[in-house]
């Protein structure tokens, strides 16, 4: 059950972040997270804190979004069965990791963000 509505909170997130309702975003992104601290899947975390991080990321919010972009990084393992779940690759395809990918990578280092 809770894995369906981190899905749905998914599909949801992914409306609201490319049409640029980034506040939307991360009220979703952060309801996001309360699922998926219930669910059975072990990725829905480190997901969540993807989804959260992105949307501090379109907020101007560097330092926020890099903590959130790297606990993801450091705590997920990939799975492909979560692209088909979430519309993009998590482990760094998608065109919503890949500009995280690249803050967390060192692109804004500390005393920048």
């Amino acid at each position: 059950m809770w894995t369906i509505a981190c899905e749905r909170f998914g599909a949801c997130f992914v409306d609201c972040i490319t049409s640029g309702r980034y506040r939307a975003a991360l009220a979703v992104a952060e309801r996001f997270c309360t699922c998926a601290a219930k669910s059975t899947d072990p990725a829905d975390g480190p997901i969540g804190d993807r989804l959260v991080g992105v949307a501090l990321l379109a907020l101007g919010d560097l330092k926020g979004a890099r903590r959130h972009i790297e606990r993801m990084l450091s705590g997920y393992v990939a799975r492909g069965s979560h692209i088909i779940r979430f519309q993009y690759d998590q482990a760094g395809g998608g065109a919503f990791v890949s500009l995280p990918r690249t803050l967390a990578a060192g692109i804004c280092r500390p005393g920048h963000a």
